[in-house]
């Protein structure tokens, strides 16, 4: 009797634990990026950023794409060809993706490279004037700023940085 109890008490605790790590895959597939393998390679490097600036109330949908389409229109009418294009993702376009054309934004350096250059434009709008007269928020505050969550620079090749914003 008392090895039939144990034999019992085994296989519950053996069901116990795989259930606890089917669910524990479970959610590690919905945390997945689901992007990854499709607009860039998986993340070779992960960070996160704890921005100075909180998100504004008007945040929303709307905002984000409106940030980034006026972004990518003023890129498209130079005579350049453009070094790298933006465009958002997630239900509530709450992702933003930057992937470098050629070899623009080929390693970490030039993804940061990118993101200070990002910044100094970002400082000509009247948005980040307002909210900025001192010049010390960065390119993610104002997506932080706009209700972003995360930003990911490619070059679409190899290399993908990706960033977790606070």
């Amino acid at each position: 009797m008392a090895s039939t109890i144990r034999a019992a008490a085994r296989r519950s605790a053996i069901g116990a634990g795989l259930a606890a790590l089917l669910a524990a895959a479970g959610a590690g597939a919905q945390e997945k990026d689901r992007h990854a393998g499709y607009y860039y390679p998986p993340p070779t490097v992960t960070e996160s950023y704890q921005p100075e600036a909180t998100t504004v109330s008007g945040a929303s949908r709307v905002r984000r794409i409106g940030l980034i389409s006026a972004i990518t229109n003023r890129a498209a009418t130079s005579s350049f060809a453009p070094t790298y294009v933006m465009f958002v993702k997630g239900a509530d376009a709450e992702k933003l993706i930057i992937v470098g054309m050629g070899d623009y934004v080929s390693n970490v350096y030039q993804a940061r490279a990118l993101l200070a250059q990002l910044t100094a434009q970002a400082r000509f709008t009247e948005a980040f004037k307002e909210v900025d007269a001192e010049h010390r928020l960065t390119f993610l505050d104002l997506l932080k700023m706009l209700g972003f969550d995360q930003v990911t620079v490619s070059d679409g090749k190899s290399f993908t940085l990706q960033i977790a914003i606070k």
